[in-house]
């Protein structure tokens, strides 16, 4: 499993710090981290200007792409404030700000997210560090509530991060996104019922295969990370890849969405590899799941 590591920094603010390191180059890793390309394969849909003052967008809904109309006006802006490639001189950094990561015109302190890429010199022989800083340069109640509230997302994602990066290492991937229809009930207790099918009840351990079969197939792989309400697998089948599957609060309103909820999933695997299953087909699998 991977070595990833994520806690809470009050230094200078409030920070949620996540840390992994991985046996490929530095640059291979800032590649992923720092280009619009890289950050889809193991985070969201995004568009970058890989500049300083350059934008980023990313994704709210995990099956608009980039290529959709909708896809800017759903999605979330930052501005980039460091743009700088690891080299001989120095470790790599990409940083950018999100304003109005509350809405337009909310008045709230700027969440400021940082990606640092250097050499590891860790004893495990992992040759690159991947730095993970988000959050926010004033101390306050709600930042430090957000902060440590994106801890789960933020490791699950890294834990996508590292395993493309281990398994992938030459790049390239193709993204097959699904979401499962909306089912009345609680996030806790839809994924309970996700989780179940799945063969991975509440303190499952990483390193756990799992082989859950159903009328639409079969998913088998390992579980890299578990937590409440979602999970990062390795997969063997249907294809071999990156499998982020999550549950997330639903519907049309506010109100609606404290009693609906839905699964998303988003399957990374090699460009050039065979493709078996569709957003369809990863559609219907949800809703076996579900």
């Amino acid at each position: 499993m991977f070595d990833i590591n994520a806690h809470v920094d009050s230094t200078d603010g409030v920070w949620l710090v996540v840390e992994a390191r991985v046996d490929v180059p530095a640059a291979r890793a800032f590649t992923e981290v720092a280009t619009a390309e890289g950050i889809s394969a193991w985070f969201s849909p995004t568009t970058l200007d890989p500049e300083v003052g350059g934008e980023l967008l990313q994704g709210l809904d995990p099956t608009v792409g980039p290529d959709s109309p909708d896809f800017a006006e759903m999605a979330t802006r930052g501005t980039v404030t460091e743009y700088r490639a690891p080299s001989a001189f120095g470790a790599g950094r990409f940083a950018y700000v999100e304003r109005d990561w509350m809405g337009p015109g909310m008045p709230v302190d700027p969440w400021i997210t940082s990606f640092e890429v250097a050499e590891s010199g860790h004893e495990s022989g992992a040759a690159t560090l991947i730095t993970l800083r988000s959050g926010f340069e004033q101390d306050s109640q709600l930042g430090r509530t957000s902060a440590e509230e994106s801890e789960t997302g933020w490791t699950q994602a890294m834990h996508c991060l590292a395993h493309r990066l281990t398994a992938f290492p030459d790049g390239g991937a193709r993204i097959t996104q699904a979401l499962s229809d909306v089912r009345p009930g609680s996030v806790e207790a839809l994924w309970a019922r996700a989780a179940k099918a799945l063969g991975i009840p509440e303190g499952t351990e990483p390193g756990t295969h799992i082989d859950a079969a159903s009328r639409t197939g079969r998913v088998a792989g390992t579980v890299l990370h578990a937590s409440e309400g979602a999970a990062v697998l390795a997969l063997s089948s249907p294809g071999v890849g990156t499998l982020n599957v999550y549950c997330f609060p639903a519907g049309e309103s506010a109100s609606e969405a404290t009693s609906h909820a839905q699964l998303a999933a988003r399957f990374a695997e090699p460009a050039d590899a065979p493709s078996d299953w569709d957003s369809i087909r990863w559609q219907r699998w949800l809703d076996s799941l579900a």
